[in-house]
């Protein structure tokens, strides 16, 4: 799974759950969560917006959406739009660190976008945690409320795509692929989903049974790395190498789409 994504969608879905119920402290999730595992710092930062006014920053998820409450924010989004700028696809830009513009929307009476940068910076940790991960605000018009997808349309969609990924991977004999496409097939219909990786991405007793197999079922269709990932694979049948990239961008977006089906429900 992509450690940005998983980093965002777990501050909305925590975020909310806090900004629903306030009576305890706001979560300190780059301590506390997994998706932060790797992550050595995490500075939420406002630039100065005007010739008097001053940069302000904040330290951490606590901080960050104690000030967002404070403000009146009441809703945070996922933002991740479906058009990049680039040479790449997202699907294969999605590989690289900052490949793929993404970050978060906090809705309240001054809408604000959060964008995401990790850098490393020559961070070194025994335990791995190099990254400083950077959330900068961008002030917007006031926004019109907008359906998200439903949870059963991107499921669909979701379990669409994975079975035409299956069938490909049956037919070119990349059996451990298939197998895989089968594990998240199979999580859109648990009756007891756990998100793989990161378990903890959402509050306990937050999300509703088909939204938490959706999750873990997006979770587990995510593919798209580097080195010996589904981007990774070479095939010497042309027509179906050019299949293959048609297989992908369909499955890119209907995880995609299940992500932010979830996330902004």
């Amino acid at each position: 799974m992509n450690g940005e994504l998983a980093a965002l969608i777990a501050v909305v879905l925590h975020g909310n759950a806090w900004l629903a119920d306030t009576s305890k402290p706001a979560p300190n999730l780059e301590r506390d969560n997994t998706t932060f595992r790797y992550v050595h710092s995490l500075t939420f930062v406002e630039p100065r917006q005007g010739l008097f006014s001053r940069e302000r920053q904040m330290q951490g998820t606590s901080e960050w959406l104690t000030v967002q409450r404070t403000e009146g924010v009441e809703r945070l989004a996922l933002y991740s739009p479906a058009l990049v700028d680039g040479s790449l696809a997202p699907h294969i830009a999605s590989a690289f660190a900052n490949g793929v513009p993404r970050g978060l929307v906090a809705h309240g009476p001054a809408p604000a976008l959060w964008s995401s940068r990790w850098d490393t910076h020559g961070t070194q940790h025994p335990q791995g945690e190099i990254w400083r991960v950077t959330m900068t605000s961008l002030a917007l018009a006031p926004l019109p409320e907008s359906s998200p997808r439903s949870v059963a349309e991107a499921s669909a969609e979701l379990v669409a795509a994975l079975r035409g990924a299956r069938s490909f991977a049956l037919t070119n004999e990349l059996l451990g692929w298939a197998q895989w496409f089968a594990k998240a097939i199979a999580a859109a219909a648990d009756p007891d989903p756990e998100v793989p990786y990161n378990p903890d991405i959402t509050p306990a007793g937050w999300l509703a049974l088909d939204q938490r197999q959706l999750l873990a079922a997006g979770f587990q269709a995510w593919v798209f790395g580097g080195m010996g990932s589904w981007n990774d694979i070479w095939l010497d049948d042309e027509s179906e190498a050019d299949r293959m990239q048609e297989l992908t961008k369909r499955l890119y977006a209907a995880v995609m789409g299940a992500l932010v089906a979830v996330a902004n429900q």
